[in-house]
């Protein structure tokens, strides 16, 4: 009998979903603490405990519906980490469309001026991870009809 039994990847990642579709005020701050915690853990050398894509986009959806001030901005620092971790070398992190789109969605609920300027800038930051080899970025339909919108 196993009386030591650890939080792994996938337990952490349920607690960041939870939090992120809960709606509760506060829950995108929860859900991204949850996100940092998981990095700590995993620089100490753990290998059971390595934040991946599907713990990341659920931060930034999570930040996309908060109505918290700045929720844009905070899941395109989320977004901005993702992708500098993956440059770095990360192969269980790697942005992909529904990073950007759900980015792309946080500005447009954002109600904030200058909308359109802050969705291309997204929209180009897309652009370049697929010109750096990244085909998971690749804009779909929903990114174009957020540009547009």
């Amino acid at each position: 009998k196993n009386s030591h039994i650890s939080p792994d990847t996938i337990s952490y990642s349920n607690v960041i979903n939870a939090w992120a579709k809960s709606g509760q005020v506060g829950a995108a701050l929860r859900a991204e603490d949850v996100l940092y915690r998981m990095q700590e853990i995993n620089e100490k050398g753990s290998t059971q405990v390595r934040p991946n894509t599907y713990c990341f986009n659920s931060v930034i959806n999570a930040w996309a519906y908060s109505k918290l001030k700045d929720s844009a901005e905070k899941a395109e620092s989320i977004l901005d980490l993702m992708i500098q971790l993956h440059e770095d070398g990360s192969e269980d992190i790697v942005p992909d469309q529904i990073s950007f789109n759900q980015v792309m969605i946080a500005y447009s609920r954002s109600r904030q001026p200058d909308i359109a300027k802050k969705v291309k800038v997204v929209f180009d930051k897309m652009e370049q991870c697929v010109r750096k080899g990244n085909e998971r970025a690749r804009p779909n339909s929903m990114s174009y009809s957020m540009l547009v919108s």
